[in-house]
């Protein structure tokens, strides 16, 4: 089939099949609903009959279980054992669904709200080449499960379109969607705007919303539409062929949450702009809020639409029961502790166990020594992370460099945080590959930042305003590190507000004097994301204006960052003092004092430049 009108949205019959309702059928949404308003519904191969009228006497329940962000932790390891988080999550849906098999006044369903396919080591493990896999774990393992439906993550872009296609054409036994993404060709037909279920005699419109924010290398080529935009394009024709109007959105839960980047909208603003009773439930994902623990909270409830998210990790499955008859009400929406859940054993053998084999062999990969230092143990790290120079930052920051020199990328240095240095190592041991995922748990992607020597001066003090000082407990202000180029000084000041950066050069040059100059820096696309509570917190109180690099022309280099520090620690033989892991006087912390000097005349100009920008 071409392509549709864009006034056109198109219901097409799909093979799949709703796993609550062998004789359901699913329609897939197909069309231009980013560009402009839907102004008719079509049907391609078969003609909807007209929605039944319902009452008390024909009433049906939709019982609607979700999980979201899922990072393709199949099961969660810790040092003590491992959670089969999934085999526990998908035995329970399992065991209530093929209950209410024969019950025709009972429906249900189970939908996932992104980022499913990256994030963890079962996900980057699983191969990041088309060509070195013939089926990704994650969405086998949720086509075993009975997963009806998914929508794209911002981290499910990260591999680019030809392993999000192996992903969904070899193992999805459920539809894909994405309603305000407008794919590049070879995804045309693989991703979709919505489905329609029709299931026990219910009409149950799904449709995929994802998150404009934070998007890494693979989405190049697609185009990110305005969701609330997206959703006034569609409802209009959908809502009245439906009972239940279900967004299943990547979009996070608001613009002034404190858990993670929320662009344009969240799932709060969503409903806020949603005509009266055009959507029942907003399914969420992305910011890894646990709403709804012990019932349907009523700052959940906005505009008459309840907005839900379990979590992260799979450590959550969300549940919600919904009621349709003349009128559809949710009727309640709370999460069951996945680890409280009992698993499904057989489910776990054919489908997890085989993946975790795998995996646990590559974690078992010898990646050389750590340096037999008290400073790089994790107490250490996790105490002194943002007090002051570290070893192990310095590690990360001078590898990072290291590794875009061998791409020809001209950087004069590089900046990390505490997104990528999670925990320490074992001094003196064996550094294993699952070591270092224990330093580095979260998935990012090499960004480069280009700006002036004075933007650059202007970071620093930035930085200078996050660090943390003696006596006051540790909150994660996204203080930063930078590669052994840079060399400064913090003066703390009296108090935080007038902490700054002074003496500070580049490879031996003032940064004064490079004021004018167009500066590179390498930095993970995760920096400072774990700062959001803190940088809302301040400037709600006008205590500081935080600066973020996104305020300067920042671009994606394709480089996965965790592979290429674990590429320059196997070039090095570990992580040792030798390949830097050492503190080498990048970072002078001075106690509270007057006023520091050293740097000429114009480093008063510079604070002067400084305290007026604030």
């Amino acid at each position: 089939m071409g392509r549709p009108p864009a006034n056109m949205l198109y219901l097409v019959q799909s093979a799949f099949r709703p796993s609550g309702d062998p004789y359901g059928r699913v329609y897939l949404l197909r069309g231009d609903v980013i560009s402009a308003p839907v102004g008719a519904l079509g049907f391609a191969g078969a003609r909807l009959a007209q929605p039944a009228q319902r009452s008390a006497e024909r009433a049906t329940t939709l019982h609607l279980y979700h999980f979201n962000d899922l990072h393709g932790n199949l099961a969660l390891f810790s040092d003590q054992a491992i959670q089969p988080v999934f085999a526990q999550l998908a035995g329970y849906y399992r065991r209530e669904r093929d209950r209410r098999l024969s019950d025709r006044s009972a429906a249900t369903l189970l939908l996932a709200a992104g980022d499913d396919l990256a994030g963890s080591r079962v996900a980057d493990l699983a191969g990041i080449d088309p060509q070195g896999h013939t089926q990704h774990p994650t969405y086998a393992a949720y086509s075993a499960a009975g997963v009806d439906a998914v929508t794209l993550g911002n981290h499910d872009l990260d591999k680019g379109p030809e392993y999000l296609a192996v992903a969904i054409r070899n193992k999805a036994r459920f539809p894909v969607l994405a309603a305000n993404l407008l794919p590049p060709p070879e995804l045309r037909y693989d991703i979709h705007a919505g489905a329609l279920f029709m299931i026990k005699g219910l009409r149950v419109a799904v449709i995929g919303l994802t998150t404009p924010a934070r998007p890494q290398r693979g989405a190049a080529g697609w185009q990110v539409a305005d969701p609330v935009r997206t959703l006034e394009h569609m409802l209009p024709v959908l809502r009245p062929q439906c009972d239940v109007v279900i967004v299943l959105s990547h979009l996070g839960r608001s613009l002034t949450g404190n858990r993670g980047p929320v662009s344009t909208a969240g799932d709060i603003e969503l409903a806020e702009h949603l005509a009266a009773d055009s959507v029942h439930v907003v399914v969420g994902g992305h910011t890894h809020d646990v709403l709804n623990e012990d019932g349907l909270a009523v700052e959940n409830v906005v505009n008459g639409t309840a907005v839900v998210q379990a979590g992260a990790e799979g450590r959550y499955l969300g549940q919600v029961i919904i009621h349709a008859n003349s009128h559809t009400t949710v009727a309640d929406a709370r999460l069951l502790e996945t680890a409280r859940l009992p698993k499904d054993e057989m489910f776990e053998r054919r489908h997890i166990l085989p993946h975790i084999q795998r995996l646990q062999a590559a974690l078992a990969r010898p990646l050389g020594t750590v340096e037999d230092s008290s400073a790089l143990a994790t107490t250490t790290v996790r105490g002194s992370l943002c007090t002051g120079e570290s070893p192990l930052a310095n590690f990360v920051s001078d590898a990072l460099v290291a590794r875009c020199h061998v791409y020809d990328l001209t950087v004069d240095g590089s900046l990390v945080d505490a997104t990528v240095i999670r925990a320490g190592l074992q001094p003196g041991a064996r550094l294993t590959l699952g070591d270092w995922y224990q330093v580095m748990p979260a998935a990012a992607t090499v960004r480069i930042v280009e700006l002036t020597g004075h933007d650059l001066l202007m970071l620093l003090h930035d930085n200078a305003l996050r660090i943390d000082r003696p006596g006051e407990p540790h909150v994660e202000r996204g203080f930063v590190h930078f590669s052994r180029s840079l060399r400064y000084a913090i003066d703390l000041g009296t108090e935080r507000r007038l902490a700054v950066a002074l003496h500070a050069s580049l490879n031996g040059e003032s940064l004064w004097t490079l004021r004018e100059r167009r500066l590179r820096l390498a930095y993970p696309s995760t920096i400072r994301s774990l700062a959001v509570a803190w940088e809302n917190h301040v400037r709600a109180r006008q205590q500081v204006v935080p600066l973020s690099l996104s305020q300067w022309t920042c671009w994606e280099t394709g480089l996965d960052l965790r592979r290429e520090l674990v590429a320059f620690i196997e070039e090095h033989g570990g992580v040792t003092a030798a390949a830097g892991a050492r503190c080498d006087g990048r970072l002078v912390v001075a106690p509270a004092t007057p006023p520091m000097h050293g740097c000429g005349v114009r480093e008063s100009e510079y604070r002067v430049t400084v305290n007026s920008s604030r």
